[in-house]
């Protein structure tokens, strides 16, 4: 039995996917799309493929295990079977950083730009763009997935980052899995380049803490980091440890955590069982003070207070009545745990705590295959506005 394996997407790549579609159209109108890759970037563009375009499409994948089975009830062919044959398909890589892909596709006698393009250099262009521009904001927020994502079925109604406009210019920078570290080094960066800047606001939750978040290989955006740090020129020697580290990582570290199921002919069973799991390891962990994300914290408290920039971090809403339905009140007490040592970190002058971790009811959420993947329209629109609230109330006060 088959079943939807992923509803959410990150708004601004709906919006590069969106543009990239209708900006091949005419190739696309006499060709055979093809997807290659079949992983979450790939489903997610097949979903807003399907928005723009009613013509079948199919996955490729280098895995020879993969060949002649569906993905989404979409066949998924082998490599060979696209080779030289570039004036009958259009190909839309779909794999991040992966530029043995790359090579692999050009070598098969396909022009970039003309018989296929690269979905995750875009995306990455985009990033790249939004961290070097708006340098005159006074407000800089860091935002992760739970920010950025909506439904595929919700996205005129904008994310919590489009949606937070605050009373003084902003500056948004949102990317799914970045850890203590990565915010560390990127604030750095913008806060020396940023003279206008007066607050630092981190849209989190405390997965963000979790042992081993800092390891997933997912989360390094090796390339990317390069991109956005060593175009500034001459690098801190702290910078360059970081962007060695992320290679490090990516490269050598077989950790990869507790993903999505993305098979969908998954069990509910297995479905569940995936749900808990994600959620112990990413709100009932035990409090490591000599983590790498408790460094990082604290590196981050001290730079904000050397500059004088306010620093607020707003606890996103987490899916907590799932999780008690799981765990019951061994829950409570181990979420209670981590916020509590988190807040021990964060009672310091110029910083306030905005927390919403309880903000919401579980038909706010989308929790397809783990329990706090995206917030629908309803809950989002809520989040903001409790964001403004708590942020009007201490001005009032």
């Amino acid at each position: 039995m088959q079943h939807k394996v992923l509803e959410c997407i990150s708004k601004k790549k709906y919006d590069i996917f969106e543009k990239m579609i209708l900006s091949h159209k005419a190739a696309l109108s006499s060709r055979t799309i093809v997807i290659w890759g079949a992983g979450v970037l790939g489903i997610q563009f097949s979903m807003v493929l399907k928005k723009f375009c009613d013509k079948e499409f199919f996955f490729c994948d280098n895995d020879p295990q993969k060949w002649g089975k569906t993905k989404m009830e979409t066949k998924i062919l082998s490599p060979q079977a696209l080779e030289n044959k570039s004036s009958e398909f259009f190909i839309f890589l779909a794999i991040e950083e992966a530029p043995d892909c790359t090579l692999q596709i050009q070598n098969m006698g396909y022009k970039n730009g003309c018989d296929w393009c690269n979905l995750d250099d875009e995306v990455q262009k985009n990033f790249v763009l939004n961290f070097t521009e708006n340098t005159d904001a006074e407000c800089l927020v860091f935002a992760d997935c739970i920010s950025e994502n909506v439904s595929i079925e919700d996205v005129e109604d904008g994310s919590i980052g489009d949606n937070l406009n605050l009373n003084c210019s902003t500056k948004i920078v949102s990317l799914n899995g970045l850890y203590m570290r990565a915010y560390y080094n990127l604030l750095a960066v913008l806060s020396a380049k940023m003279k206008n800047l007066k607050t630092v606001m981190f849209l989190i939750d405390l997965s963000t803490f979790a042992p081993r978040v800092h390891l997933l290989k997912g989360n390094q955006h090796a390339n990317l980091m390069k991109l956005v740090l060593g175009r500034e020129g001459t690098l801190e020697e702290e910078q360059r440890q970081f962007l060695q580290e992320t290679e490090k990582r990516s490269n050598t570290l077989a950790f990869e955590g507790v993903a999505n199921i993305q098979n969908d002919s998954a069990s509910e069973v297995q479905i569940e069982l995936a749900k808990k799991v994600y959620t112990k390891l990413n709100y009932m962990y035990t409090w490591d003070e000599y983590s790498e994300s408790v460094v990082y914290l604290e590196r981050i408290l001290q730079i904000c207070a050397e500059q004088h920039i306010k620093l607020m971090f707003v606890l996103m809403p987490i899916n907590y009545i799932l999780a008690k339905r799981y765990f019951g009140e061994q829950f409570t007490e181990k979420y209670g745990a981590i916020l509590s040592h988190l807040n021990d970190h964060l009672k310091k002058p110029c910083v306030k705590t905005i927390d919403l971790s309880f903000l919401l009811q579980e038909k706010d959420f989308i929790s397809i295959t783990n329990t706090s993947e995206g917030i629908r329209a309803s809950g989002r629109t809520e989040t903001v506005r409790a964001i403004f609230d708590a942020i009007n109330l201490e001005e009032d006060g």
